[in-house]
């Protein structure tokens, strides 16, 4: 048995119980749209930052 095939039970397992915990649509989607926002904020931290880092190094 491959490991893929052992996973994707685990996966939708762990999914599940996730979901569970919501109980209406707007629920997961406000969920859904705050994790979205969160990814994009770090990104653009992470831009910021390094840019940051980048310009104090090369004086």
């Amino acid at each position: 048995m491959s490991m893929l095939t052992i996973a994707i039970p685990q996966f939708v397992e762990n999914l599940r119980k996730n979901i569970q915990g919501v109980e209406t649509t707007e629920e997961l989607l406000i969920r859904t749209l705050i994790a979205v926002g969160s990814v994009v904020v770090l990104l653009l931290l992470r831009n910021i930052i390094s840019g940051g880092i980048l310009t104090v190094i090369g004086r």
